[in-house]
């Protein structure tokens, strides 16, 4: 997908007219504009520099303001910088994929311990082998 610049500053906002320092930072990432000559350090500091000081974050003339002093920055042409972010083609989502989870596909409500025997059952076993014992022991004093 190449649309214009403004398109593809519109895909990071979702919708919106304006953008925060975590989505201009998402945007120099995932348009691979980040390099050893422009930082991740160097977008915070120039976001901190282009936006109103009383502000949280820029509009689109802001943004292409910022475009300008990254391409004086990394000793590029504004339009190369352009081409990256058209080419980019809007935000990536980049997750993690949960593993398959033995127990957690198992709906039956007997799991783990208790395959083998229920507290309840355990318990109920427990009890009745002390009692049998003590029984046992009564009948020794009694005899």
């Amino acid at each position: 997908m190449e649309g214009s610049v403004e398109d593809v500053f519109r895909s990071f906002t979702g919708g919106s007219n304006e953008m925060d320092g975590r989505q201009f930072a998402k945007v120099m990432k995932d348009c691979g504009i980040l390099d050893k000559k422009f930082t991740a350090t160097d977008v915070d500091l120039l976001f901190a520099k282009i936006k109103d000081p009383s502000a949280r974050k820029i509009n689109f003339n802001q943004f292409d303001q910022a475009i300008g002093n990254i391409a004086v920055k990394k000793g590029t042409s504004k339009e190369l910088i352009y081409q990256s972010l058209r080419e980019s083609g809007g935000p990536k989502y980049i997750g993690t994929k949960a593993h398959d989870v033995k127990l957690g596909e198992d709906r039956s409500p007997n799991v783990g311990i208790y395959l083998q025997a229920s507290p309840t059952k355990e318990k109920q076993r427990l009890s009745d082998a002390y009692i049998n014992q003590l029984k046992d022991e009564d009948r020794k004093y009694k005899n």
